[in-house]
Formats: C-alpha cells, sequence, structure tokens
C-alpha cells in the first residue's frame, strides 16, 4: 500500500453542531482533503448552510506530482461549487496547490 493510499485511508469526515443566532441548529461539516493525520498538504473543506470554504491549498513535501495534491476526487467535493478559498499563511504544505485549482476551476 503506496503512502498516498495509507494517508487516503486515514481521513475521516467530521460534523460539529452549532447554534446559530435564530436558535436553530446548523451542522458545520469539515471534510479533511489533506493533513488529516499527516504533514503537509493541508487541504479542508468546510461546509455551512448551503456555503463551502477550502481552508488551505497546499502539497506534501515527501511527495511529488499528483500523489503531492489533497484529494480533491472526494466523493463530498465539487470544486465548481466551492464559494471561498482561504489560505491560512504561505507555506508549501498550505498554499502551493492553488495554482493547480485555479486551473482547474473558475477562481
Amino acid at each position: 500500500q503506496t503512502a498516498h493510499a495509507r494517508a487516503r485511508a486515514t481521513m475521516k469526515r467530521s460534523a460539529i453542531d452549532v447554534s446559530t443566532e435564530d436558535g436553530h441548529e446548523d451542522t458545520l461539516s469539515v471534510t479533511p482533503l489533506g493533513a488529516g493525520r499527516e504533514v503537509g498538504r493541508s487541504c479542508h473543506l468546510l461546509q455551512f448552510r448551503g456555503k463551502s470554504v477550502l481552508l488551505d491549498c497546499g502539497t506534501h513535501p515527501g511527495m511529488s506530482g499528483l500523489e503531492s495534491l489533497p484529494f480533491f476526487d472526494h466523493d463530498k467535493l465539487d470544486l465548481e461549487s466551492v464559494d471561498l478559498l482561504l489560505v491560512s499563511h504561505f507555506h508549501l504544505d498550505h498554499a502551493a496547490c492553488v495554482p493547480y485549482l485555479t486551473e482547474k476551476t473558475d477562481f
């Protein structure tokens, strides 16, 4: 089993219930697309109230080519429906995949 397959197998989606100002409960869904249990390829899909945000878009420093990218083929991710990309800081493991993402979407 490759390192890529092992890392993918450890990714788990989590949900956090939060209360809104109007008293309704909504669910914040957090899906790691990388860096779930590893250093590198930081990328997390946040979904709340019909909006999708990608937090970071980095590469894995110990891998090359497509194996270094976040798991953009995750079944919960539709790149065209992402509303916003936020990059926490500009280290390679958090931002190096931004050019790849902009070539694949209309960002």
